[in-house]
């Protein structure tokens, strides 16, 4: 997990956590445009200190429905990685989590609250999910064509 330089708030993310946030801003970034390109609005909430401190990097608006979303670029490889305070934190209220594969524009996609419930009484402070392994049925995969 990145560690912030600076206890002010900051408009971007790499002003806050140095080089480490560039990699997440990426991912943003191309969650935003793949969405679009699926036909959704979306409005991006990178300098908005409201919406970071709950979690939300992301409003999605879908037929007058909107949901919020918080990305995480770490989908390498097949795994990715959930920390336990991203999910149980009382001030994040983000409704989806979506992690991506900067290398390929793969995407995984759950609901909060279906993670919150998976991790259960879980002790670990994280766990990581692969594709190879027993993947949750929450868990919705978005792909790239890859020709």
């Amino acid at each position: 997990m990145s560690v912030r330089t600076t206890t002010d708030w900051t408009e971007t993310a790499e002003e806050a956590l140095g080089h480490p946030a560039v990699k997440g801003r990426q991912g943003e970034l191309l969650v935003t445009k793949r969405l679009v390109e699926m036909g959704f609005m979306v409005i991006d909430h990178e300098s908005s200190k409201e919406f970071q401190l709950k979690g939300i990097d992301l409003t999605v608006v879908d037929d007058n429905r909107s949901y919020t979303v918080d990305v995480k670029a770490n989908y390498i490889d097949g795994f990715f990685y959930v920390y336990r305070d991203w999910i149980t934190k009382p001030s994040n209220i983000n409704d989806f989590y979506i992690h991506v594969n900067l290398a390929t524009g793969d995407m995984v996609l759950y609901a909060r609250r279906d993670m919150v419930e998976y991790f259960g009484g879980a002790v670990k402070d994280r766990i990581t999910l692969s594709r190879n392994g027993r993947w949750p049925s929450f868990l919705r995969e978005e792909n790239v064509d890859h020709d």
